[in-house]
């Protein structure tokens, strides 16, 4: 595990900690949840050159509205760091309006008829 400090705008200093995913070329940043912003603890997956391919909630819903097919070597990492993932390996989200987003999961699971069904 890597240790770095973020800086902020604000000039407030954050640790971040980085992991390398096993046998792969892809690394992660742990950030811890924040109750002020009511966030989960989450991970952002980056590629070798530094792009973010995707971002998930310990809970296995995507964080900020990330789209990703997680592999086999990435849905273990997770799960080894107890986060839970979705059955598919697919994380993706679906935004009705500004800033709200939704597992595809939870709304194809809904088992009571919407007001206007019958």
């Amino acid at each position: 595990m890597r240790k770095l400090f973020l800086a902020f705008e604000d000039n407030s200093l954050q640790e971040a900690k980085f992991l390398d995913v096993p046998r792969t070329t892809l690394f992660a940043r742990y950030d811890p949840g924040n109750t002020s912003s009511s966030t989960q603890d989450h991970l952002h997956l980056f590629s070798r050159n530094r792009n973010e391919l995707y971002a998930i909630n310990r809970d296995g819903s995507p964080h900020d509205g990330s789209k990703a097919q997680l592999s086999g070597k990435e849905i273990k990492f997770l799960t080894s760091l107890g986060f839970s993932v979705p059955a598919s390996g697919i994380l993706e989200s679906y935004t009705i309006g500004p800033f709200v987003s939704y597992k595809f999961s939870q709304l194809l699971e809904e088992d009571e008829p919407r007001d206007n069904e019958e």
